[in-house]
């Protein structure tokens, strides 16, 4: 387990199967043919005491079914890949230990790559509801925090550059408006 780093695989193939739906590793003893199935025995000449086997592990994205038994249900392996194409080279499904997460419905497991459905997707949804109520919020808190400054606005009016010094006035109150600020006003005639 720690000539392989098997925990470090495991942790790996756990995030990719989240991101992707699952993930491949594959059974390497060196052999030249994969497409072989992998024989499991006392009399395998691959796998026997002291055999250097290697776990491999595939991201998903390489990895292609090439056949599976999808007209017979009465079949133990309906809808499940027997042989893989890994970026072209053929590899018996004895030879790959498959991690997968979240299982789709029969029909969609050839649109899943006969994987599961990624966490990430599953999550899109709730994180897409999460940003619009976050913004929906700072919205609200928007429309309540309104502020009205009086003045004598037909003073204002009356004077040559009037307007001018209310959009002073506004440009100043915007800039310092916050709980730490500080803003001057006449006593009598501004509130």
């Amino acid at each position: 387990l720690d000539k392989n780093k098997i925990k470090n695989m495991i942790t790996k193939a756990a995030s990719t199967t989240g991101y992707y739906g699952g993930c491949f590793s594959y059974i390497d003893t060196g052999t030249e043919d994969p497409s072989l199935p992998l024989v499991i025995s006392e009399k395998s000449a691959e796998i026997k005491q002291g055999a250097d086997i290697k776990l491999v592990l595939i991201d998903p994205v390489n990895v292609s079914p090439l056949q599976y038994n999808a007209i017979d249900p009465l079949k133990e392996n309906y809808m499940v890949p027997q042989m893989w194409s890994v970026v072209g080279k053929t590899v018996h499904h004895s030879r790959l230990i498959i991690f997968t997460d979240n299982d789709p419905p029969v029909l969609l497991k050839p649109a899943y790559n006969f994987l599961g459905i990624p966490q990430a997707q599953i999550l899109w949804d709730y994180v897409l509801h999460w940003n619009k109520a976050r913004s929906s919020a700072v919205e609200i808190l928007d429309k309540l925090n309104l502020t009205v400054y009086k003045t004598n606005a037909s003073e204002l009016l009356a004077t040559p550059q009037g307007i001018e010094l209310l959009d002073l006035r506004m440009k100043s109150l915007q800039r310092y408006r916050n709980n730490s600020s500080v803003l001057v006003c006449d006593q009598e005639t501004e509130s």
